[in-house]
């Protein structure tokens, strides 16, 4: 679906945990962006990041994305201060912080052990 008003065309199928539309291609999960970017364009060279310009990260319109290097991904997160620091953002919750995760981890451990899964 093409919005209107930036150009983006946004994934109207599976998004993952951190919102990047997902596809799936021999029956293994596939960013969308990457898909629609290798489909249109081309093959993303080995070692090298696909790079959203408008920082939508549901978009998979090819002219909005770049290939780059995993070094100018982070200084790129970082000038435009997208890093998280101790939490992971969710879709449709609330931050999820590093003291949850262990503890829910824990307890998923503790439980699988005391019935042998």
């Amino acid at each position: 679906m093409a919005e209107p008003n930036s150009g983006c065309w946004l994934w109207t199928g599976d998004l993952n945990w951190a919102g990047y539309g997902t596809v799936s291609r021999n029956a293994r999960p596939k960013k969308a962006h990457r898909e629609a970017w290798e489909l249109l364009v081309g093959v993303i060279p080995s070692g090298k990041f696909l790079l959203h310009k408008c920082e939508t990260r549901s978009c998979v319109n090819p002219a909005h994305m770049f290939v780059d290097t995993q070094a100018d991904n982070v200084r790129d997160m970082v000038a435009k201060r997208r890093q998280h620091r101790g939490e992971i953002q969710l879709r449709h919750q609330g931050p999820l912080y590093h003291a949850d995760v262990v503890r829910k981890r824990y307890r998923t451990f503790k439980r699988c052990s005391q019935m042998a899964c």
